[in-house]
């Protein structure tokens, strides 16, 4: 004896919201493989900026799964969800904290071939007390106009190699800077320097890395994150290097620049989230975090956030780093 017969019209929309979920597990399971193996081709690299969303949407289609009552294909799901979980939860859960906090407060941010308006960005600087400020995309317009807006005088000292386009970097401080250096061999070549902070010397840095999009292919961008893994391994620590990195905490590219050396990135540390800054010339705002505070293991970062920074595509990052 079998039981009463769904209507067709409740047995289409069951199978329409299987279909669903089952496809909201699958993106989010090629996710997870994406950001272990370290896709090379531009368009996989682009996806794999949207795998913490993909977690959330695996989470709709695993209770989409449990309202069916579809408890195998449940168990699937639970597994899938629990993979792409686990690479996201690391970005909420803060490092344990110094006792002694007095280190050094950084700011990144991208000036978008030079259009960002220089008042917020010397007002961010001055509200958040900022010791170290990381540009890219500096033009010799763009200094001439952070200079106007009293940048130079809230933080005198600057090492700057401003460009046409988008290969432009600099370095603002407080403090006097030593041993500047223009890093050669990157797509964007980086700017670095020495200075003291309460008694603590530290290397800083301005990094940009090519984009993985629009340059040929991934390779100049897989490149320049490699040589920078190199550079930071000869540079003296304590290391900060802060810029746009164009790759999120689920490229393993990146992943594997920070576990080289045993580096760190403010965010994660902090337990600030996905600290998305990028693009935030778009109706939507940024979902993409490719902006980065990023250090030597002698350091922990106690606090990140992100904040707009009118005309330009990219949001500042803030992070405060201290002695671990």
């Amino acid at each position: 004896m079998t039981g009463p017969t769904r209507p067709r019209p409740v047995r289409i929309l069951r199978r329409s919201v299987s279909v669903v979920c089952w496809a909201t597990l699958a993106v989010a399971g090629a996710m997870v493989v994406g950001r272990q193996i370290g896709w090379k081709s531009e368009w996989a690299v682009s996806a794999v900026v949207f795998a913490p969303y993909a977690a959330l949407a695996a989470a709709g289609g695993e209770v989409g799964l449990l309202c069916l009552r579809a408890w195998r294909s449940a168990i699937v799901g639970a597994l899938v969800l629990g993979l792409a979980a686990w690479g996201q939860v690391g970005a909420f859960l803060p490092a344990e904290r110094p006792t002694d906090l007095a280190g050094l407060t950084v700011m990144t941010t991208n000036l978008r071939l030079g259009q960002a308006d220089p008042g917020v960005v010397v007002s961010l600087a001055a509200e958040h007390d900022v010791d170290v400020l990381a540009v890219q995309e500096l033009t010799d317009s763009a200094a001439a106009r952070l200079h106007r807006a009293g940048l130079d005088r809230l933080l005198p000292y600057r090492i700057i190699a401003p460009r046409v386009g988008g290969a432009g970097v600099g370095l603002w401080s407080r403090q006097p800077m030593t041993d500047a250096t223009v890093l050669p061999g990157f797509g964007f070549d980086p700017v670095c320097a020495h200075l003291t902070v309460a008694g603590r010397s530290y290397t800083v840095m301005s990094f940009h890395s090519k984009a993985p999009l629009y340059n040929g292919g991934t390779g100049p961008w897989e490149s320049d994150l490699r040589r920078l893994s190199d550079v930071m391994a000869d540079l003296p620590a304590p290391l900060v290097v802060a810029g746009d990195f164009n790759a999120t905490r689920d490229h393993r590219q990146f992943r594997d620049l920070l576990n080289s050396k045993g580096y760190r990135d403010a965010g994660d540390d902090a337990g600030a989230g996905l600290l998305p800054t990028f693009p935030a010339d778009r109706g939507i705002g940024p979902f993409a975090g490719i902006d980065h505070v990023v250090f030597s293991g002698d350091l922990v970062g106690v606090a990140a956030k992100s904040a707009a920074v009118s005309n330009s595509d990219h949001y500042a990052v803030i992070a405060q780093v201290a002695p671990r």
